[in-house]
């Protein structure tokens, strides 16, 4: 087991997604965290830090950690959490070509820019 426990986790995550730390902190954060990913997104606290270090990431290292989630894939996406962060994170894009899922992900955060 990842041995992340729900206390730790709800740090980790408030850290990733305040608006109080700065991204090159949480980028930093994220860089050491990528290896271990796969481990994490299928535990329930470990799937939201993922999730979490998504959200915070930049293009770069959200194809690091698609590249590492991508290793597991058959085994992330049994899990029911896995298979969750799998589906928000847009990796079944991810897997056409990196192209077009900047693309995917850049036609999203412009539908929330136009909200």
């Amino acid at each position: 087991s990842s041995g992340i426990n729900a206390e730790y986790g709800h740090a980790l995550q408030a850290f990733l997604t305040s608006t109080a730390v700065p991204a090159t902190s949480k980028h930093r954060f994220i860089k050491t965290a990528v290896f271990v990913t796969s481990k994490l997104v299928i535990t329930p606290p470990g799937s939201r830090i993922v999730e979490a270090m998504w959200s915070a990431a930049d293009s770069d290292l959200k194809c690091a950690i698609a590249q590492a989630l991508m290793e597991r894939e058959q085994s992330i996406k049994d899990n029911t959490y896995g298979a969750i962060v799998w589906r928000n994170c847009n990796l079944k894009t991810f897997k056409l070509g990196v192209k077009t899922w900047e693309d995917s992900e850049r036609k999203k955060k412009r539908k929330i820019e136009t909200f």
